[in-house]
């Protein structure tokens, strides 16, 4: 019977259904992915873990869903990127129009093919980019330098330039 019960359950993509068997109640687990032999039985016990860590995931999604930002950066990879940032966004400090000036040093130096457009990355959600980068991008402040950030790709300065988090409907 469980045999079966996994075979219709493989036409699903995640799918949760208690029973009882004996008097003991079980979830039967199962994702497609996986093949029909390795459903997995769960205790009733671990079903509210299951459940909440669905909602809670769920709701992240959609949240997310609603979020999105513009940014520029500048990429320098080496053993010395770190400390060139640092001397780039000690000279930045200074500048009058942050955004102007970023998109100029990053034509200059950004190691980036988003140079030619002054290290401009457009608009993305999250997820879009790699962890290290949307930390800063969803987290941080707008219209800020930020970094040196160290990803797989190199050392970056993040400019924030816009972010949006979805309105509030208010009733």
């Amino acid at each position: 019977m469980l045999k079966l019960l996994c075979v219709l359950l493989s036409l699903l993509p995640l799918t949760c259904i208690g029973f009882s068997f004996n008097g003991v109640s079980k979830v039967l687990v199962r994702n497609s992915i996986q093949s029909s032999q390795n459903c997995i039985l769960t205790p009733p016990s671990r079903i509210n873990s299951l459940r909440m860590n669905f909602f809670e995931d769920a709701f992240k999604f959609v949240t997310n869903m609603k979020k999105e930002a513009s940014a520029k950066h500048i990429l320098i990879s080496g053993a010395d990127a770190y400390q060139k940032l640092e001397m780039l966004k000690s000279e930045l400090e200074s500048a009058t129009e942050i955004s102007t000036a970023f998109s100029e040093l990053a034509a200059k130096v950004s190691e980036c093919p988003s140079a030619k457009r002054g290290g401009n990355l457009g608009t993305f959600k999250p997820g879009m980019m790699v962890k290290e980068f949307d930390e800063v991008v969803f987290n941080k402040p707008v219209g800020v330098v930020h970094g040196p950030i160290t990803t797989q790709f190199g050392s970056h300065l993040i400019l924030i330039t816009r972010r949006y988090e979805g309105e509030d409907k208010k009733s």
